[in-house]
């Protein structure tokens, strides 16, 4: 596991905005760690999540029972300011390309009901089956687009999908970000397992570094 700090993911970012669909690559990013969503999630995320009927981005997202990865709804806020102005870059580009426009002024023209992160072929991202005899379905569409981000940066074969969700959870933990509890964290992060969250909040390095610093100081 790889905890991504905010310089990895300007890298990241940065890495990967240099062509015309560099605002949505931007969105998807951000959206992942900055909400700390799940690659099922991401992939299933509507325009009426992101945008309401008079067209402007929502402030809160809700991730309903339908697409939770645990069936339990929960609400996220976007009030990042990069995150917001990378939201309108992204809904002008889809706007520009004609990509889910339907004929209704309404959420600027877009379908409300259409997933909002979208493919290079304007498409939404696929899901796959976990094995030949399971209905389970797995957000195969959406790995294979981060294996390309991370593909195009140093990070390559070093960072996953999971290390941007996992990293969400450490950074919120953090008393001088998000300073949640372990009790908050399930709350956002959608897990309700305690210990799962905890665990991973143990693996925080720069944690483990200062409590190291701290110990023995008349030593």
């Amino acid at each position: 596991m790889k905890i991504l700090e905010t310089e990895d993911i300007k890298e990241i970012i940065r890495r990967n905005t240099t062509d015309d669909l560099g605002p949505r690559n931007e969105v998807a990013i951000l959206m992942s760690a900055l909400l700390g969503l799940t690659a099922s999630e991401l992939s299933q995320v509507t325009v009426s999540d992101i945008i309401n009927a008079q067209g402007e981005i929502r402030k809160i997202l809700v991730i309903s029972p339908g697409i939770a990865f645990n069936g339990y709804e929960r609400t996220l806020p976007i009030n990042h300011p990069r995150l917001m102005k990378a939201l309108e870059r992204y809904v002008d580009m889809l706007i520009g390309r004609h990509w889910g426009i339907v004929k209704s002024k309404r959420y600027r023209e877009l379908d409300p009901k259409r997933e909002f992160l979208l493919n290079n072929m304007g498409e939404p991202f696929v899901f796959s089956r976990r094995s030949k005899d399971s209905e389970k379905r797995q957000p195969t569409g959406i790995n294979t687009f981060f294996r390309a981000l991370i593909g195009r940066t140093k990070y390559k074969g070093k960072v996953t999908y999971t290390d941007f969700r996992r990293s969400y959870i450490i950074h919120m933990s953090r008393a001088d970000e998000g300073d949640l509890s372990i009790r908050n964290l399930m709350e956002v992060s959608g897990i309700r397992d305690y210990q799962s969250v905890k665990k991973i909040v143990d693996m925080d390095v720069r944690a483990v570094k200062k409590a190291v610093k701290g110990i023995y100081k008349k030593l």
